[in-house]
């Protein structure tokens, strides 16, 4: 995405550049550092050397308010560097304040905007699952989506589209029972190297808790949802997570991120929920298609009988 879209989703308030003319030292760039779709540290740009070029005792310019602790470090004699010590979950927010009486290398204070507020902002889309290189999905596939913060289910259904090659409109999408991203997950286990994938990119725990109950609270941020109507075989398509979709405390995601997928041609037989064509994959052996029927989705677990290795997403 344009680094001018990161700032306006993250709501960094971005420091002015000096004024021409002005010699003051002050900040000219502030901004934050993204990866795997979280916010992963932040960096400040002094107009001129703040420190002694490889000083270690160089001590930070900032005071630092924010839920996630870190680190910060000067990696050259103007620009200052903060690692959070884990990725932002969405909502928080960090304040960084230069520290009062802060000069350059020359002895001049330095002026300007003070104080920088780093945002993680509302539920933006971590992972997909399927993924967009596992394969062609099928014309009732199920995605499993997993943002930064638990979206709320009224916003995803409103704001959350399938889009189809050649069809001019955006199908809309179910949200399906939330215990169903633990049930799923939980059924496939992270033997299936596709879901150890997803977890990893979610910044997810890479172990998947035994119980129900556990799974569920594990995977809060985790939505299940699949497009209303069958998707139309051999074309492409993208699942499309909106920039109007809340979380909880009402904050938005604030841009569209749209996941693009190739429909397969039919295979899955009818009344699967849940398709994924088969292919030889050189982490799986045996590629395996795993069904799971529509019956059961609204099911009782101990109604749902059948082994780990007889039902899954069609990975």
């Amino acid at each position: 995405m344009k680094l001018a879209v990161r700032f306006a989703l993250l709501g960094l308030a971005l420091a002015p550049v000096a004024a021409l003319g002005d010699n003051s030292p002050q900040v000219i760039l502030a901004t934050p550092g993204i990866g795997d779709g979280a916010i992963e540290r932040f960096t400040a740009r002094f107009s001129q050397p703040m420190v002694a070029l490889g000083d270690p005792r160089a001590t930070s310019p900032f005071g630092v308010t924010c839920a996630v602790g870190g680190e910060g470090r000067w990696v050259d004699p103007q620009t200052f560097v903060y690692e959070f010590a884990n990725g932002l979950p969405g909502g928080t927010s960090c304040a960084f304040k230069l520290r009062d009486g802060l000069k350059s290398v020359s002895g001049y204070a330095v002026t300007g905007q003070q104080e920088f507020k780093v945002d993680a902002g509302g539920p933006v889309a971590r992972a997909v699952l399927p993924q967009k290189y596992d394969g062609d999905i099928e014309e009732d596939q199920i995605f499993l989506v997993a943002a930064n913060l638990p979206a709320t289910p009224a916003s995803i259904a409103a704001n959350a589209y399938c889009a189809v090659d050649g069809i001019g409109e955006k199908i809309p999408v179910d949200v399906l029972p939330a215990d169903l991203p633990g049930k799923l997950l939980g059924e496939m286990g992270t033997d299936n190297w596709n879901v150890r994938s997803f977890l990893e990119t979610a910044g997810l725990p890479s172990t998947i808790p035994a119980s129900a109950e556990d799974r569920q609270k594990a995977f809060t941020g985790v939505t299940a949802l699949k497009c209303r109507r069958p998707l139309p075989p051999g074309r492409d398509m993208a699942l499309v997570w909106g920039a109007n979709i809340a979380g909880t405390g009402g904050k938005l995601a604030g841009l569209s991120q749209p996941f693009l997928e190739a429909v397969a041609a039919p295979t899955a037989t009818p009344g699967t929920a849940i398709g994924r064509a088969t292919t030889s994959r050189p982490w799986d052996d045996t590629a395996q298609a795993l069904e799971i029927p529509l019956a059961d989705l609204s099911t009782n677990p101990e109604n749902q009988s059948a082994s780990r290795n007889s039902r899954s997403l069609h990975l």
